[in-house]
């Protein structure tokens, strides 16, 4: 029977790169429900100081929530009061007031940069949707339609 030839290598400190990776990525995940509780409070006072005012109840009404499912994190801003979709979208008989999808395009760059700040170039990459693409604004809109706007 002919022996064969084996060609082999061995690789020094993959375990080491190993634990060193993980430890990166503890470190982000752990900066995200930070960084989001900063994006929900920026993104509620700018939404506030938008919304239409008659007697303020809008303006007040509005907050933001944070949450996890599975690995995926969300900041929700939304309010609780009925009309809140009407004074955004508008009806068939007056034209909308919109101040949450101006509120989200006027702070994208901040929210990018903080999400690059607290959490790292890879984790603002893995926020697209918050920082602009049809997806989180589809959510938006969504969120609104219900109540609330997730981004």
């Amino acid at each position: 029977m002919a022996s064969r030839d084996m060609i082999g290598s061995k690789v020094d400190g993959l375990e080491e790169s190993r634990r060193a990776l993980e430890k990166i990525i503890r470190a982000e995940q752990a900066a995200i429900p930070g960084a989001l509780e900063l994006i929900g409070q920026q993104l509620t006072t700018e939404v506030k100081r938008r919304a239409p005012v008659a007697t303020g109840t809008l303006r007040r009404s509005y907050t933001w929530e944070t949450g996890t499912e599975g690995r995926d994190a969300w900041v929700e801003v939304g309010t609780n009061v009925a009309y809140a979709a009407y004074q955004e979208f508008g009806t068939s008989r007056q034209e909308g007031t919109p101040h949450l999808r101006p509120a989200v395009d006027a702070l994208r760059p901040q929210i990018r940069a903080l999400l690059a700040e607290h959490v790292g170039r890879g984790g603002a990459g893995a926020f697209r949707g918050i920082g602009g693409g049809l997806a989180g604004v589809a959510r938006t809109l969504a969120g609104l339609a219900r109540g609330g706007a997730t981004l």
